[in-house]
């Protein structure tokens, strides 16, 4: 029996809590590591004339070379899911192609917890296939010949 020990800058952390916007995207890198990246709606703690608002972080992760990703958390996400993610900042400055400095912040995710069961998660997914499955495919419309 392992215990894990998470050392956190305390200057440098949030908290979220909220639910996915759409599935987690997974991107391969060329050193077999893997980013995952998805948005998070976030409610805000208060409201303006009874209505809340929420607020929608983009937040990323980052997988190591030779981890199965199907063994990590982030294969089990799906849209609507309720999760709660350790963050902290990082700066994404680059100058690009122009030679212009782009300035850019990510919010990367330290650690991850569900906060629904694993029931009500496999129900959610189950009834987003399904929907997805009964929405109707439209042609685009073929431009007239002249």
């Amino acid at each position: 029996n392992s215990k894990e020990i998470i050392i956190m800058n305390m200057n440098n952390f949030a908290v979220l809590s909220g639910r996915l916007t759409a599935n987690p995207v997974k991107f391969d890198n060329k050193d077999g590591s893997m980013k995952v990246k998805f948005t998070l709606a976030v409610e805000d703690n208060y409201s303006t004339n009874g209505d809340k608002k929420s607020q929608m972080i983009p937040v990323e992760s980052f997988v190591k070379a030779g981890v199965d990703y199907t063994k990590t958390p982030y294969a089990a996400l799906g849209k609507g899911d309720k999760i709660r993610v350790q963050t902290s900042l990082r700066d994404n400055n680059y100058t690009d192609a122009a030679g212009k400095k782009v300035y850019g912040m990510i919010v990367m995710i330290e650690s991850l917890q569900f906060e629904e069961s694993k029931a009500v998660t496999d129900a959610r997914h189950a009834a987003n296939v399904a929907a997805a499955a009964t929405v109707p495919v439209v042609a685009a419309p073929v431009p007239a010949q002249a």
